[in-house]
């Protein structure tokens, strides 16, 4: 049980690659609604497994976007959902 509840984040990753394979050979046979479910649950998947297994990563994305030193992280956010400079 301790294993599952430290790298659950990998069976998401698992789940993905075998529902990414079921969409891309099936995926016309599924209902429109239900697809983009399917596809925003595989999206979630993606996610959970990237903020889990690789953290960190959003000081790149703000330094990427605006190279100039950011004051707080409420200005950060707010500058790279507008795409404007502090």
């Amino acid at each position: 049980m301790g294993f599952i509840r430290k790298n659950w984040y990998y069976l998401g990753a698992i789940l993905f690659v075998a529902l990414a394979f079921c969409v891309g050979f099936w995926g016309d046979e599924i209902a429109p609604l239900r697809k983009i479910l399917l596809l925003s649950f595989m999206a979630l998947l993606v996610q959970q497994f990237e903020e889990y297994a690789f953290p960190g990563g959003s000081s790149a994305v703000f330094t990427a976007v605006n190279p100039q030193p950011i004051k707080s992280a409420r200005t950060a956010s707010l500058c790279l959902l507008l795409r404007l400079s502090p």
